[in-house]
């Protein structure tokens, strides 16, 4: 398959952007803030939101893996950025099937998880590992819009998900 000199340009950013990414992941213990030791055990998600609200998702770059690799089939590498306006909020949703690593880029987002009793609190540069069994919900409780750059591998079978 031929690309343009332009596509070539976004690809290769693209996957710079994914390896760095990357890369921050797993050097990254002393920026990723996870439950304290302390605070582990079952917190009841029963009120959190099912709908998202004040975000705004631009996908930045998007890659069919099933074209990449065989055992790929219907799904893509996909980078994004989600952006929370004050008072904005994902609904609870789980990474059992769509494994991510995402890095707050401007502002503080608040994360809600059922094995943790406390909110836990990602500044910019913290780096969220989502993967198999992880499910939660973010919001932007500060005054001023939050970013996250999520690198995700979505399985396109899956449509009923609150937020994919």
């Amino acid at each position: 398959m031929t690309y343009s000199k332009r596509a070539q340009n976004y690809l290769t950013s693209t996957m710079a952007v994914t390896a760095v990414i990357g890369l921050l992941s797993l050097s990254a213990n002393t920026t990723a803030a996870e439950c304290p030791a302390a605070e582990r055990g079952p917190h009841s998600m029963r009120d959190a939101p099912t709908t998202g609200k004040d975000i705004k998702v631009d996908v930045l770059a998007q890659l069919d893996l099933g074209k990449e690799a065989p055992h790929l089939q219907n799904r893509d590498l996909r980078l994004r950025t989600i952006t929370f306006q004050p008072g904005g909020y994902v609904p609870l949703h789980s990474h059992d099937d769509r494994p991510a690593i995402a890095i707050v880029t401007q502002g503080e987002l608040i994360e809600h998880t059922p094995n943790c009793k406390v909110p836990i609190v990602h500044h910019t540069g913290d780096i969220i590992r989502e993967n198999k069994g992880v499910s939660h919900w973010v919001e932007n409780t500060g005054t001023t819009p939050a970013v996250l750059t999520v690198s995700d591998i979505p399985d396109n079978r899956i449509t009923d998900s609150p937020f994919k």
